[in-house]
C-alpha cells in the first residue's frame, strides 16, 4: 500500500516540476496546466497549499517576466536599428518606467491630505441655504455667529480671488 502512495506522490512532485519549467514559456497558470493534464484550479491550489511550490512558482513567474522583457528589448533594438522609434512609443514608455521609476514614472501619487483640503475648500465654497422662520434678535451670541459668518465670507471671497470658482462635477467635492 505504501508503494501506491509514494508513486503517486512521486507523480504529483514529477507534474508539479514539469509545470513549473513549462510556466515561463506558457506565461499562464491555465495554458501551462493544460499541457500537464491538470486543472487550473489543482495549479492554484499547489500555489496556495504548498509554500515550497509557491516559492518555485514565484521564481518560474520572474522566468516568465524575463521571456517579456526579452522580447520587448528585442523590439526596442529592432527599432532603433531601423531608426523607427514611432513604430511603438508605448514599449519604451513602459520599459522606462519599469526599470528607472524614480526618473521616468509620472507623478500621479496625490498626498490624501491635500485631496481633503480640496474637499473641504470646495464644501466651503457652496452656498449655504438656511431656513429661518422666527426672527434673529440681536444677542451677544449672535454677534459671535455673525462675526464668524462674516469671517468665514471673507475668507471664501480670498479664496475664489485666488483660485477661482471651486465647484465641478468633482464626485468627492461633497
Amino acid at each position: 500500500m505504501s508503494s501506491i502512495v509514494g508513486t503517486k506522490n512521486l507523480r504529483l512532485q514529477e507534474k508539479k516540476d514539469i509545470f513549473l519549467k513549462i510556466y515561463p514559456g506558457a506565461g499562464t497558470i491555465s495554458a501551462a496546466a493544460r499541457t500537464i493534464k491538470v486543472n487550473p484550479s489543482t495549479a492554484r491550489d499547489w500555489i496556495r497549499l504548498d509554500p515550497e511550490f509557491a516559492k518555485r512558482f514565484e521564481e518560474a513567474r520572474q522566468g516568465f517576466v524575463e521571456n517579456l522583457e526579452d522580447i520587448a528589448l528585442g523590439l526596442v533594438k529592432e527599432m532603433a536599428d531601423n531608426r523607427d522609434y514611432k513604430a511603438n512609443p508605448t514599449l519604451l514608455i513602459f520599459l522606462l518606467n519599469g526599470n528607472a521609476p524614480e526618473k521616468y514614472k509620472g507623478t500621479t501619487d496625490s498626498s490624501s491630505e491635500a485631496r481633503d483640503v480640496l474637499v473641504e475648500l470646495r464644501k466651503m465654497s457652496k452656498p449655504t441655504v438656511i431656513n429661518i422662520e422666527k426672527p434673529i434678535i440681536a444677542t451677544a451670541s449672535n454677534e459671535g455667529a455673525e462675526k464668524t459668518v462674516n469671517k468665514w465670507e471673507e475668507e471664501k471671497k480670498a479664496l475664489k480671488e485666488k483660485f477661482g470658482s471651486l465647484k465641478d462635477d468633482n464626485p468627492d467635492s461633497g
